[in-house]
C-alpha cells in the first residue's frame, strides 16, 4: 500500500499542541471516531476497523495512545483514553472489545449516585503478540503480557502473565504456553 488511509466518515480531532502520527501502510476504516487530547503514535501497517471509538470517556482526563506495528483492532472497539493505552506489535484485538482506563471513586459519602464520584485513572498495556478475542472487557490498570490470549467474552480485572490463556468473568488463567523463540516481536 505504501501510504496511510483514512476511510469515509472518520472523525479525527486533534487538540492544539498534541501530535497524531499514523504510520506508513496504516488504515483507519469507516465511521471511527478519534479525539486526540494527548499524543498518539500509531506505527506502520496498523488497521483500526470500522465504527471504533477512541477517546477519553471522562472529561478532564487525557491519556495518550501507542499502537505497535502490524496490529489489528476489530470493528466496534472502544478504547477509553482517560489514561494511557499502549498496544504492542503484532496484536490482534477482536470486534466489540472495550478497554477502560477509568473508574469512579464510589466511596464518597456525599454522592448522589456512585458513578458521579471523582475519576480514578490507570493505564492499560497490551504487550507484543497478544490475541484479544471479541467482546472482551479490559479494566483499568491491567497489563496483558507478551503472547497471551484472552478468550472471547472475558472480563480482565488483573494482570495477565506472558504466554498464558485467560477466559471467563472475571477472567482466570486456563493454560500456560511455551514462549516462541522470537517472543512475539
Amino acid at each position: 500500500m505504501e501510504r496511510s488511509v483514512v476511510g469515509g466518515n472518520v472523525e479525527i480531532s486533534v487538540v492544539s499542541g498534541n501530535a497524531f502520527t499514523l504510520g506508513k501502510d496504516s488504515i483507519i476504516y469507516e465511521n471511527t471516531i478519534c479525539h486526540v487530547h494527548s499524543n498518539w503514535l500509531i506505527d506502520y501497517n496498523v488497521a483500526i476497523a470500522s465504527n471504533c471509538q477512541i477517546f477519553s470517556r471522562e472529561p478532564g482526563c487525557h491519556g495518550g495512545l501507542k499502537v505497535g506495528a502490524n496490529t489489528r483492532v476489530g470493528d466496534f472497539c472502544i478504547i477509553d483514553l482517560s489514561a494511557n493505552v499502549e498496544i504492542g506489535k503484532n496484536v490482534a484485538i477482536g470486534p466489540r472489545t472495550t478497554i477502560y482506563t477509568h473508574d469512579h471513586d464510589y466511596s464518597q459519602s456525599e454522592l448522589v449516585a456512585p458513578w458521579k464520584g471523582d475519576p480514578v485513572t490507570k493505564s492499560v498495556i497490551i504487550e507484543d503478540g497478544c490475541w484479544i478475542g471479541s467482546n472482551v472487557t479490559i479494566l483499568p490498570g491491567v497489563t496483558i503480557g507478551k503472547n497471551s490470549i484472552v478468550a472471547t467474552g472475558a472480563v480482565v480485572t488483573k494482570p495477565v502473565p506472558a504466554a498464558t490463556l485467560w477466559a471467563g468473568v472475571p477472567a482466570k488463567q486456563l493454560k500456560e504456553f511455551d514462549q516462541p523463540a522470537n517472543n512475539g516481536a
